[in-house]
């Protein structure tokens, strides 16, 4: 699956919200793909336009012919034994080939992916390959305390935090 410049923008008041902003992504064939990302960040808009259930603003998905399987937060109401079934399910589907994409706010969930892609803002910001719950909780910990940073920095006029507290500026510093 291929994700190129894909963009998706909810009318608002006064102002129209960008959830998803230019997104370049590929997906290969038979991987296992876990979104992650403070609430709000596009992941489940990000699910819906890969999916077909929502029609992005911009943007294209192409899909290589095989059939994907997507899953929002598909442990969110199970207890752990029945969670851990569910990802071990998805786990072996991946193994045997198919191609799984799974949004979730579980760092345990994610870790049965074969990489994790952090969302802030709309924008793939971070990406974990081989992750582990551990390795995946830390990044979302400092993913979560610079969105937080750059939103009590202020905004500009198009809605973009300002430039010398973006996580986008942080990130780039290796931060």
């Amino acid at each position: 699956m291929a994700l190129r410049g894909l963009t998706c923008t909810y009318p608002g008041n006064p102002e129209p919200v960008q959830a998803l902003r230019g997104i370049d992504l590929e997906i290969p064939a038979g991987s296992f793909t876990a979104v992650m990302g403070p609430s709000g960040s596009g992941k489940t808009t990000l699910l819906h336009c890969a999916a077909g259930l929502q029609q992005p603003t911009g943007g294209s998905v192409v899909l290589a012919g095989k059939e994907l399987v997507f899953a929002d937060e598909p442990t969110g109401a199970l207890d752990l034994r029945s969670a851990r079934e569910v990802l071990a399910l998805l786990r072996g589907l991946a193994d045997a080939g198919q191609t799984i994409g799974m949004v979730t706010h579980d760092p345990s969930a994610a870790a049965y992916s074969d990489q994790v892609l952090f969302l802030a803002d709309g924008s793939i910001v971070d990406r974990l390959p081989k992750p582990n719950a551990g390795a995946v909780a830390a990044r979302m910990a400092s993913l979560v305390e610079r969105v937080e940073s750059a939103a009590g920095a202020g905004a500009d006029a198009a809605g973009e935090p300002a430039a010398a507290f973006t996580w986008r500026a942080r990130l780039a510093q290796g931060e």
